[in-house]
């Protein structure tokens, strides 16, 4: 682009006449500065201070001995009251960023920062020339230039006679991107979980004979080979389709501007609402607005939901899973995505990719107003996290001695949803509920398999996962499992343009394929599905005939039925016999259990609790039980347990 117009000079004009050179040779420049070493060192500098802040903290709380810091770098002194103060020796190696450093490079390029960081600070110091220009020269001299000439005293400016004003202004330009990179290398780190030997390795201080090592982690899914049992509350339903149908959803602005997607539940006396963000480590993220938080949504790997489903099915082997976390490491997710049968994946890519849909699911932020359902009072939860997920690698020495990367391990919790929806003792009690399913692996390592080709089958197969939950037999609507798919927006197009519908149609039929390969047996409702619009893979379809004419309509308002793979099946079924077990076991047990002579209940609880003058609060705690499961019994809408009636004697003496 020139300037032919003198009279028409702008910044805006002058910034876009700027050719790429430019800006590449300036990044090449930063790349050869000091700027990693810069940002190396204050993280070095951050770490030593937090290292020294737990070995001080360590010692107070008596965690660890005198003996087990034989550190050169630290000393340390104990008051006469016994409380320890931990200073840092003045040494070479505290100025030295060392380990540090070859972390922050690898973060560099994790984070992209020489082509994103880079480019906002090229655009920073191209105005700043400006106005230094304007400023000397000023505004009529600058008019009356030609353009090239503009263009070369732009170059002086930044490239051969940068004054001491731009070099200042631009050093505070670059001090904040300096402060934001090492923040966000810190939060990399996941440093509330590191080890002591781990700080001081990470900082540089130790022998560096101890690499940091993976940290244990829980025991494997599918201990059968083949299925594992997974949480499949509502909430996690409409994640998974977050996280597979993104933009295709029916995004729109809350009350507070911020991109929302809304479920209705129970008539629309409830509702679930999310939102997305692109900083899930803080502890209260930001939700988006607008093109930022589409900008996330687009991101999302249709394989960031099998991780959703992943972290599903562990967190239904923890007791308290909104107060447990779990940790899993690379292999096991390879395991069980199929990614270690990939022989066009380097370890490398693997990691990465592992690394990048692990994070999407805790993207999603989510808000919750459950109505009352059956004994189950209404309840909120408040806007929080869906899942909170800390990422941490470890490695090994070659033979020369330096640190490669050979995996990672994820932290993760489930939000406080899991409280309401993966309670097991508060479902006994009957005040929140316990909702699981069964997941099949080969499901999983289909989604990972075919997500890129056959993307509509990896919608409805994460789709169905859910919906097969609890039944072995599901009558669908072909346009239902189609919006699915395709997105609403895309199966109406079709409605309007033949070539739209005769595409979408045959990738309905290969993708309905892909599900059977997969194992769902799939059955036409003969009068609705006839065989003249049947794929042509099915035995009794059309086989080489043509569509007929108006096919379209007839095929969306047909129906399917859908079984789940056999091992899904046969999961439900030992799912559906245990609870048969438990509720003739419930049975059995006596509502009104019988004492030596005479018999009580619930009337005969709630006056020898208020003979004492208890709440139902107060007998509750001391039954290490909830206010709501007393108000059950007393109700007599809840059977008593032998081991709770002998408590209760004892505690009301109603043996007396």
């Amino acid at each position: 682009m020139t300037l032919d117009n003198p009279s028409a000079i702008d910044r805006q004009t002058l910034l876009a006449s700027i050719p790429h050179e430019w800006e590449a040779k300036f990044k090449e420049e930063l790349a050869r500065s000091p700027i990693l070493k810069l940002v190396a060192l204050q993280v070095s500098q951050h770490l030593i201070e937090i290292y020294r802040q737990r070995v001080e903290l360590a010692l107070n709380a008596g965690d660890i001995g005198l003996r087990k810091l034989q550190s050169p770098h630290l000393d340390i002194k104990r008051s006469k009251n016994g409380t320890y103060t931990v200073t840092l020796r003045s040494s070479e190696a505290l100025r030295k960023p060392t380990a540090a450093e070859e972390q922050v490079e690898h973060l560099f390029k994790a984070l992209n920062f020489w082509e994103s960081s880079a480019s906002y600070m090229w655009f920073d110091l191209t105005k700043i020339a400006f106005a230094e220009i304007e400023k000397d020269i000023g505004q009529v001299a600058l008019e009356d230039m030609e353009s090239q000439k503009r263009l070369t005293t732009l170059y002086r400016y930044i490239f051969d006679e940068a004054s001491d004003s731009l070099k200042s202004n631009f050093s505070s330009v670059l001090q904040v991107y300096i402060d934001q990179a090492v923040q966000l290398i810190l939060n990399k780190y996941d440093l509330p979980n590191k080890t002591i030997q781990e700080l001081e390795w990470l900082a540089g201080l130790g022998q560096q004979k101890i690499v940091p090592g993976a940290p244990a982690t829980n025991p494997e899914l599918f201990a059968n080979g083949i299925t594992s049992n997974f949480a499949t509350c509502k909430l996690l339903w409409e994640s998974v389709n977050i996280l597979t149908q993104r933009s295709d959803l029916q995004w729109q602005p809350d009350e507070d501007g911020k991109l929302a997607y809304t479920s209705l539940l129970k008539d629309g006396r409830g509702r679930l609402i999310f939102w997305v963000t692109d900083n899930p480590e803080e502890q209260y993220p930001e939700a988006l607005a607008g093109e930022a938080a589409l900008a996330v949504i687009e991101t999302f790997d249709i394989r960031a939901a099998c991780m959703h489903l992943i972290y599903a099915a562990h967190v239904t082997t923890l007791d308290r899973p909104w107060e447990e976390e779990f940790v899993i490491d690379d292999a096991q997710i390879s395991s069980y995505m199929g990614l270690d049968k990939r022989k066009d994946l380097t370890k490398e890519q693997r990691l990465k990719l592992i690394e990048r849909i692990s994070e999407q699911p805790a993207q999603i932020l989510t808000f919750l107003h459950w109505p009352q359902q059956g004994n189950v009072e209404s309840f909120y939860v408040e806007k929080s996290r869906l899942w909170e997920v800390a990422i941490g690698y470890h490695g090994q020495r070659d033979i020369f001695g330096d640190i490669k990367c050979t995996g990672l391990t994820i932290r993760c919790r489930a939000g406080m949803w899991a409280k309401y929806f993966l309670n097991k003792r508060g479902s006994e009690e009957g005040n929140a509920f316990y909702q699981y399913g069964v997941l099949s692996k080969t499901l999983l390592q289909t989604i990972t398999r075919v997500w890129q080709h056959s993307e509509g089958a990896a919608r409805m197969l994460a789709w169905l996962s859910f919906r097969m939950r609890v039944r072995t037999n599901q009558v669908m609507l072909t346009s239902t499992l189609m919006e699915v798919a395709y997105g609403v927006e895309k199966v109406t197009a079709a409605q309007r343009d033949r070539d739209l519908r005769s595409e979408l149609a045959n990738t309905w039929d290969r993708d309905l394929l892909v599900l059977h390969e997969a194992g769902l047996a799939i059955e036409f409702d003969p009068v609705t599905y006839p065989s003249e619009i049947q794929p042509d893979w099915k035995e009794g379809g059309r086989g080489e005939k043509k569509r007929p004419k108006g096919f379209w309509e007839q095929l969306r308002n047909s129906r399917l039925y859908v079984h789940p793979p056999k091992e899904i099946a046969e999961g439900i079924a030992k799912l559906q016999r245990k609870k048969r077990t438990i509720d003739v076991e419930s049975r059995l047990v006596p509502a009104k259990p019988i004492k030596a002579g005479s018999t009580f209940g619930g009337e005969q609880i709630k006056a020898a609790r208020e003979a004492k003058g208890w709440s139902q609060e107060e007998l509750g705690k001391q039954l290490g039980r909830t206010k709501m499961w007393i108000s059950l019994i007393e109700r007599g809408k809840r059977s008593i347990k032998p081991e709770d009636s002998t408590q209760l004697r004892a505690l009301l003496d109603l043996d007396r």
